[in-house]
């Protein structure tokens, strides 16, 4: 039992605390989202030089709104995620590791594997991997191995429809890296 007035320190301690972590998480996914797509590839951007910082703190703005309307949103999902913490951590932490692990082995092991066939693989290995963790009473464990078998074969053979990778853009297979040619 704490004393009175230090038990609503300790509580508004945590929240400025947590409050910190959400937006500077906010704050990064805004500025990746402006550099990789607005400042890459030019989406919006106003033609005028002047207008460029005001478009920028507005895009910012809009962004950070958005970024946290959805992240409120996916927080109230939260109670539906599992039974313990443990549980609702290993299914959000582990929802992309499947998947990922299988992107890097396709992209080290295999020659045929190409952009299209793993980025599908990758789609479809998420949307199986989550239907299995939501519609199943399964072991929050199992997700991840769906995932990654599913992105892995879905991805090779997605990736055998299409034509492979010229040789010269396959610096980072498994061989080159053995040989010492990466």
């Amino acid at each position: 039992e704490l004393p009175v007035g230090i038990a609503g320190l300790v509580v508004a301690a945590i929240y400025a605390a947590s409050m910190s972590s959400v937006d500077s998480g906010i704050n990064s996914c805004t500025a990746v989202i402006y550099s990789d797509f607005v400042d890459r590839f030019g989406w919006m951007k106003p033609d005028d030089p002047k207008e460029y910082d005001r478009f920028q703190m507005r895009f910012s703005r809009y962004c950070v709104m958005g970024l946290g309307i959805a992240v409120t949103l996916l927080g109230l999902l939260v109670p539906h995620l599992g039974d313990s913490l443990v549980e609702i951590v290993n299914k959000v932490v582990n929802s992309f590791t499947g998947p990922m692990l299988a992107i890097f082995l396709l992209g080290m092991f295999t020659k045929r594997a190409n952009a299209i066939g793993v980025i599908s693989g990758a789609v479809a290995g998420l949307l199986v991997m989550w239907v299995w963790m939501f519609a199943t009473d399964l072991s929050f464990v199992w997700p991840p191995a769906v995932g990654f078998f599913v992105t892995a074969g879905f991805g090779y053979w997605v990736s055998l429809l299409f034509s492979p990778h010229p040789e010269g853009n396959l610096l980072w297979t498994w061989t080159n890296v053995v040989k010492g040619e990466a």
